[in-house]
């Protein structure tokens, strides 16, 4: 799927921005994180991106993805944190997502069903 990514930037010639970039890893000491970087295919992808950023225009969800990125060179991330929090627009999210979580909580406890959906991203096809 990176490789067609890669190909749509390369055939796009407008500016980039992107946000919500995240790594999904597990480690347990600060040793990892020195040297942690981006496999080849997903470096090569943020590198096209950041050629075509004036200014830090990737927005990544903490520290651990923004210093991943620095040890792969690529420079023009700030940590914005989740992406919910950047377009929600609800003003007290954290009261939401708290109180919407504590109702799920108790459906769960008192032995309930609830529905859970799960949203992917759509497949790469030749057309994108």
């Amino acid at each position: 799927h990176i490789q067609g990514y890669i190909s749509h930037v390369r055939n796009c010639a407008a500016p980039s921005a992107v946000f919500g970039i995240g790594i999904q890893a597990e480690f347990k000491d600060e040793e990892w994180l020195k040297t942690a970087g981006l496999p080849d295919k997903q470096h090569k992808l943020m590198e096209l991106l950041e050629s075509r950023m004036e200014g830090k225009a990737i927005g990544v969800r903490g520290q651990v993805t923004e210093q991943a990125l620095l040890n792969s060179g690529i420079t023009k991330s700030s940590p914005l944190g989740c992406p919910s929090l950047t377009i929600a627009r609800d003003p007290n999210l954290a009261a939401t997502m708290a109180r919407r979580w504590r109702a799920t909580r108790e459906k769960l406890e008192a032995g309930k069903r609830i529905r859970l959906v799960l949203t992917l991203p759509a497949l790469h096809t030749p057309e994108m």
